[in-house]
């Protein structure tokens, strides 16, 4: 398929860079990071650290812009996500840093970077208290960045609720997560996918506050749109 063509063509290159590192290394750069995206889409976990860290590694080797720095780092701290999240809450903590004192303030790079934060603190092992700014800040970025009918502010909006519900602060994210519903409606990004995702996040709201008819009303009206969409991203 497209894929494996795409994957051939960067791992041809590779090896048609490689022995010219001295003149090349931001191209070997973004080539290990397109690289590190197949690794993901194919579940190679380790192969996508590799060439995250080797993305990073050969940016250091020229005088990379900044945006190109951030969008291997983004790549680096993604890939320990699955292996070491204290690393990755490390990397995208120092990103964004960085980021706050630059031209990628309030950017795509900016969001992305705290949308990995946020997934380097998730789980039992961290106090969701620590998370609460983190999801301001990308509620924030969202509504700059992302059109009000899009399918990125959708997501964001229906993500954010799950803080919200692990501190008790149930109001707040049925609010937002009615705002999600509202804004995967007018989509045209994935519409059947982002409705399904936004009320599923409703109905855990529902379900949490103990309005489990309209929750369920809510769960079913999810799956259907699932089933519509062929059942991507049932599980």
């Amino acid at each position: 398929g497209d894929h494996d063509r795409s994957l051939a063509d960067f791992e041809d290159a590779l090896a048609l860079l490689t022995p010219h590192v001295d003149v090349a290394p931001g191209e070997i750069s973004r080539v290990h990071w397109e690289l590190a995206r197949h690794a993901k889409r194919r579940g190679k976990l380790d192969e996508m650290l590799d060439h995250a860290r080797k993305s990073v590694e050969f940016n250091e080797l020229w005088d990379a812009p900044f945006p190109e720095r951030m969008r291997a780092q983004t790549a680096l701290g993604e890939a320990f996500l699955y292996s070491d999240r204290d690393e990755a809450a490390r990397i995208f903590r120092s990103m964004i840093a960085e980021i706050e004192k630059s031209d990628l303030k309030d950017t795509v790079r900016h969001i992305n970077a705290l949308n990995g934060l946020s997934i380097a603190l998730s789980g039992p092992a961290h106090d969701p208290r620590l998370r609460l700014p983190i999801q301001e800040e990308r509620l924030r970025i969202a509504k700059l960045i992302y059109h009000e009918d899009g399918g990125g502010l959708a997501h964001t909006l229906s993500d954010v609720t799950h803080t919200f519900r692990a501190l008790g602060m149930l109001e707040r994210a049925e609010a937002l997560a009615r705002e999600a519903v509202a804004v995967a409606d007018r989509t045209m990004q994935n519409p059947l996918l982002f409705q399904a995702m936004s009320r599923c996040s409703l109905g855990l709201v529902l379900q949490q506050q103990g309005r489990l008819a309209e929750a369920l009303e809510v769960f079913e009206a999810s799956v259907d749109l699932l089933q519509e969409s062929g059942g991507q991203g049932l599980s």
